[in-house]
Order: C-alpha cells, then sequence, then structure tokens
C-alpha cells in the first residue's frame, strides 16, 4: 500500500468516527500535513484518491467531506489497525510469531464465550533494525476457519489482524492507558522500555451479533506515537 492510500484511509477513518465530520469542509493542506505527519505531495494525492472514491467533493475552492458515501453497513472496511495511524517512525519490517492455546477462563472472559480453541499472535513492529511496537493479539479459532487462514503462514497470519477482521467486523472499541513498561514482559527489547512511559491501546473488533472477533493489546512508547490525550 503506497503512503498516500495509508494517509487516505486514516482521513476515512477519522470520517466514520466524526473527528472529521461529513458535511463539511475537509482541513487545510497545512493541517493535515501535520495531523498525518506528512509532506504536501502526499496528501494532496490522498485527497485525489478520495475525490476519485468519492468520500470527498471537490466543489470550488472547497473540499468537502460526502456525507452520503460513507454509512455504517460499510462495517470497518476503511479502518485498519492502530499501529499505521499513530506510529512515528515508518514501519520496514513486522515479525510475527504465533502459537494456538485451548480455551481457558482468560479467554472466555474476553470473548465472553467459550471458543473452544484461539490462537495468541504477536506482531513486532520495526523501524529499520529496531522493535518500536508491539501488537498482541488473541483470534477465536472460528475466525480462523472462517476465513481460510493459514496459521502457519506468517504473512497470512499478519493479513488476518491487519485486514481481513476488519473487512468482516462490524464495528470496533478502543481504550488508552499510559502504563509503565518495566512492570510488563515482552519477549522482545522494544525501543522505549527502559526510559519512558508507554502506551497501550486494547482494541475489540465485533461482528454484526457484537461478539468480540478479535481482540489487540498495542504497546509503543508515548515518544513514538502521534497520540493527543484530552482530559478535563
Amino acid at each position: 500500500m503506497y503512503k498516500y492510500q495509508k494517509v487516505a484511509d486514516q482521513i476515512i477513518r477519522d470520517i466514520k468516527l466524526e473527528l472529521l465530520r461529513p458535511g463539511t469542509a475537509l482541513p487545510t493542506d497545512d493541517s493535515l500535513m501535520k495531523k498525518y505527519g506528512v509532506s504536501r505531495v502526499t496528501v494532496r494525492k490522498s485527497i485525489s484518491y478520495l475525490i476519485e472514491k468519492g468520500v470527498v467533493d471537490n466543489a470550488g475552492n472547497k473540499r468537502m467531506i460526502n456525507d452520503t458515501k460513507l454509512s455504517s453497513s460499510d462495517g470497518l472496511n476503511h479502518f485498519q489497525p492502530l499501529i499505521y495511524a499513530i506510529a512515528q517512525p515508518e514501519i520496514t519490517n513486522v515479525i510475527t510469531e504465533c502459537a494456538v492455546e485451548q480455551a481457558n477462563p482468560y479467554s472466555d472472559e474476553i470473548f465472553k464465550r467459550n471458543v473452544g480453541a484461539y490462537f495468541k499472535a504477536n506482531l513486532w513492529y520495526q523501524h529499520l533494525d529496531t522493535i518500536i511496537a508491539n501488537t498482541q493479539s488473541i483470534i477465536p479459532a472460528e475466525l480462523v476457519s472462517g476465513t481460510g487462514t493459514d496459521m502457519y503462514d506468517k504473512k497470512a497470519v499478519q493479513v488476518l489482524i491487519e485486514q481481513t477482521a476488519y473487512q468482516v467486523g462490524y464495528n470496533s472499541e478502543v481504550h488508552i492507558d499510559a502504563i509503565d513498561p518495566c512492570k510488563h514482559t515482552f519477549d522482545h527489547a522494544i525501543q522505549g522500555a527502559s526510559n519512558a512511559i508507554f502506551f497501550k491501546l486494547t482494541e475489540r473488533i465485533f461482528n454484526d451479533n457484537q461478539q468480540t472477533i478479535l481482540f489487540n493489546e498495542l504497546y509503543l512508547s508515548t515518544k513514538n506515537a502521534m497520540v493527543t490525550i484530552h482530559t478535563s
């Protein structure tokens, strides 16, 4: 996926979350450049792509967000993993690890049902040779069989977590916490784990029956994340 397409997907996600409101003008190039951390050329390619897709209307001097093109029936087709939306350094490689386990009280609590068996997957996101983030995913066997995913194929596991689950999902919820990484055990060293506060983003993806079909926990240093927390 090209960088401009990733930015377009981030804009669509923000529209669906109403961080950018349908029926209003798209922010200026400068605002989008600052928000998504990209060049003016990338922003303009992204906007052209959105205009082509009908998400944005080019109305004179204003680029209006279409209030009819996106609807809840789209599910999560335009969503993407949180890591690509918030990571500051460019992700250049992903290391995937996966294991299968039988259902237990931990999985019962996550899925609110007995799923029989589930897969635990770790995605380690690298910038060059440095791991900058970790996503820990819990995947019920029913999602694996339903999508025909070969869990021995590491690339297929990554695609299931980063693409397929969003395509079959109906909605999601995300919670964010700040944690001390020294109190959490990671299998591999993550940049900033010894001297920085970490964000922990917990994401659930639901089917149309509001059953959890994927549970993700994303960990990364606050220094490597484009996240703003507003408090009152």
